[in-house]
């Protein structure tokens, strides 16, 4: 069998076999379908299999409202805008109640908040922030600029502008956002 496979969700899965564990890792704003998606892999589990999906949930949250207005109206954006091309990067907030209406059982859903940079005062935290800040600087242009361009009509320069507000905010340690993950 194949120790890694990666498989279209637009494809009909034709396996001879039944999979023991099936997982997905950061695939919201991917999946058209993910009903479609979790149905067939409940179909190709073995008795007793598992699935486990891992996922963050676009936009960024706050608790203390120090959220900077560029990072809010990125995220509201960028919601919108996938919407509109019939994707949603807040697919994770669903997941649990489509499992079940599936047929899975004893369905878990374990939240973490991975701060978006060093604000908080925890150590191991203070890290996972620091990580999550270095992806998201360097994978942001590559989320938002097709988005931003062909969806919402801003010209490029526009976006590369307006995503370095985004960034010097996700720097900004008075701002205490993160990613439900």
């Amino acid at each position: 069998m194949y120790s890694n496979l990666i498989i279209l969700q637009q494809q009909s899965w034709t396996f001879d076999y039944k999979f023991d564990f099936i997982h997905s890792r950061m695939m919201t704003g991917s999946i058209r379908d993910w009903e479609k998606l979790i149905n067939q892999g409940f179909e190709n589990l073995t008795s007793g299999g598992w699935v486990q999906i891992s996922d963050m949930d676009i936009p960024l949250r706050c608790d203390d409202n120090t959220m900077g207005s560029n990072i809010d109206e990125w995220g509201r954006s960028v919601v919108g805008s996938t919407a509109q091309m019939g994707l949603a990067v807040n697919s994770a907030r669903s997941y649990k109640r489509q499992l079940i209406a599936v047929g899975f059982e004893d369905v878990q859903e374990l939240v973490y908040n991975w701060p978006m940079n060093r604000w908080p005062k925890n150590p191991r935290m203070k890290e996972l922030g620091t990580r999550k800040n270095e992806n998201m600087r360097g994978d942001l242009s590559g989320l938002s600029v097709a988005i931003f361009t062909r969806v919402l009509g801003w010209i490029p320069e526009a976006t590369e502008l307006f995503l370095d507000e985004v960034k010097r905010e996700m720097n900004d340690m008075n701002m205490h956002t993160y990613f439900a993950i």
